[in-house]
């Protein structure tokens, strides 16, 4: 059987090592990049200068070798054809039995004039990553736009390398999908005191520079100087391949409850991958979702679950993460929490009459396993939510 995997990330590698080593079968993995499969958290701490380059693989080269996986880096499928069962790369059509897109996101990009100027980066992928650090060596002043994950870890990241770091978020509070306001006030004077500045409730109109970014102006009439400009805004799952095969797609491309798409024998899985309407796009979530799709393409049938994991931001110096729900409203919803501003502590609970539904931590950790089988398993949790208050941030 042969099974041909569209993108070389951690769903597709990891649904290819779960493939391997059975018998009369054959993998051949396909990437435009020119790396093999990276940890994409660890692109921070390269950025950041805390580990080498080389630190960021998942596995080694020989690697791929041993399990029997073909690897072609820098090889676009350029289509593919689900009643043939083929792929177009440039100058051959191969076929295949089984096909599996974990073709990822790309960072959308919002409308802003002068966008296209040296020294303007999105971080998406290890060559991403590789211009920043070097543009940075030359640079003084960095702006970040959005305040999200990926944005605020950004900037943690040049903040350590010394620069003069702003971050910009168009809505009133950072990372207003993972905190409550109260939460993200707190982060935000911690961030401040690490030396970073941050703009909420404002949009870039323009980026202003000869042929390099110089200054970045907002809407509000406000300038700010920058050698260096990162735009952080979100991503855009990559359905083109997908859509351009008549394969439903709605913002990612659409799959079942065993991963499978409207086309018979081709799957999806990773952060290209929706399912219920949801595209959650961490790396848990992209685990779970290939180890699904691996099982199925081996005609094993399982079924995939969709289960919280949290949401963490990897600054140094700061632990934050956010799992479940922490949004909702209504008489039967309510929240406990515990906060010690002096030591930048703030632990909230949120309950649906006496079951967890989710939990933000900043400043000290919780055991999130704990708390995230609380979730799952709708257990009575009327203990944790009368007692926790007593011991702040002891294990549940």
């Amino acid at each position: 059987m042969k099974v041909a995997i569209v993108g070389n990330g951690v769903a597709g590698i990891s649904a290819a090592s779960m493939l391997a080593g059975m018998p009369e079968l054959s993998i051949d993995v396909f990437s435009e990049e020119e790396y093999h499969c990276y940890n994409r958290p660890l692109l921070l701490e390269f950025l950041a200068g805390r580990i080498a380059f080389d630190r960021i693989f998942i596995h080694p080269e020989e690697w791929y070798a041993e399990k029997g996986i073909s690897v072609r880096l820098r090889e676009s499928v350029l289509a593919l054809d689900p009643s043939r069962k083929e792929i177009s790369i440039k100058g051959e059509k191969l076929s295949f039995d089984k096909l599996l897109l974990s073709t990822g996101c790309r960072a959308n990009l919002p409308t802003i004039k002068g966008i296209e100027k040296t020294g303007v980066f999105t971080l998406r992928t290890a060559r991403d990553a590789l211009s920043i650090r070097e543009h940075s060596r030359s640079a003084r002043r960095a702006v970040i736009i959005g305040g999200g994950l990926l944005g605020l870890e950004t900037a943690g990241a040049l903040r350590s390398l010394g620069l003069e770091v702003t971050v910009v978020e168009f809505y009133s509070q950072l990372l207003p999908k993972q905190l409550d306001k109260e939460t993200a006030q707190l982060l935000t004077k911690m961030l401040e005191r690490m030396g970073i500045r941050i703009i909420v409730g404002s949009e870039a109109e323009a980026i202003v520079g000869d042929r390099k970014v110089e200054r970045l102006l907002l809407k509000d009439g406000t300038g700010l100087e920058a050698d260096i400009l990162v735009i952080t805004t979100g991503t855009r799952p990559r359905t083109e391949l997908a859509e351009a095969a008549s394969i439903k797609v709605n913002r990612g491309i659409v799959v079942d409850d065993h991963m499978q798409t409207s086309e018979t024998d081709v799957y999806a899985c990773g952060d290209v991958a929706e399912y219920e309407k949801k595209i959650e796009g961490i790396i848990p979530i992209a685990l779970d979702q290939s180890r699904v799709a691996a099982s199925n393409i081996l005609g094993r049938p399982i079924t995939y679950q969709m289960v919280p994991h949290p949401f963490t931001l990897k600054v140094e110096g700061i632990k934050l993460a956010s799992i479940g729900d922490v949004h909702s409203t209504g008489g039967d919803y309510e929240e406990r929490k515990s906060i010690d501003s002096e030591r930048g502590i703030m632990i909230k609970l949120f309950f649906r009459r006496d079951v967890l539904v989710g939990a933000i931590l900043l400043g000290e950790l919780m055991d999130l396993r704990a708390l995230q089988k609380l979730i799952v398993q709708k257990q009575d949790a009327s203990k944790l939510k009368n007692s926790f208050l007593l011991d702040l941030g002891k294990d549940v």
